[in-house]
C-alpha cells in the first residue's frame, strides 16, 4: 500500500503544473500563415511566367536525379507525419508528448 502512495505522489510531482506546449490557436494561426505565404509565393512565381513559356517535357528530365527526388519526398512525408503527431499531442488536453 505504501508503494502505491509513493508511486502516485511521484507521478503527481512529475506532471507539469501548467499547460505544456503551444496553444491550439497559435498553432492554427501559424499553420494558416504558412499556407498563405506558400500560396502567395507560388502565385507570384507562376504569374511572372510569360504566356508562351514552354513547359518542361518528360524527355528533358534528368532521370539520374530521380533517387534524390524520391528521397526528398520520403523525407518530407516523414517530417509531415512527425509534425502532425506533435501537433495532435499538443492539441489534445491531458496527453503529453512522447
Amino acid at each position: 500500500m505504501a508503494d502505491l502512495t509513493l508511486q502516485s505522489s511521484l507521478r503527481e510531482r512529475a506532471r507539469p503544473a501548467g499547460p505544456v506546449g503551444v496553444g491550439g490557436a497559435k498553432l492554427a494561426a501559424g499553420g494558416a500563415a504558412f499556407l498563405l505565404l506558400t500560396v502567395g509565393v507560388f502565385w507570384y512565381q507562376f504569374h511572372r511566367l510569360d504566356a508562351g513559356y514552354a513547359t518542361p517535357q518528360w524527355a528533358e528530365l534528368r532521370w539520374r536525379f530521380s533517387t534524390v527526388y524520391l528521397a526528398a519526398t520520403a523525407g518530407f512525408v516523414c517530417l509531415a507525419r512527425a509534425l502532425g503527431e506533435d501537433a495532435g499531442d499538443l492539441l489534445r488536453p491531458g496527453r503529453r508528448p512522447s
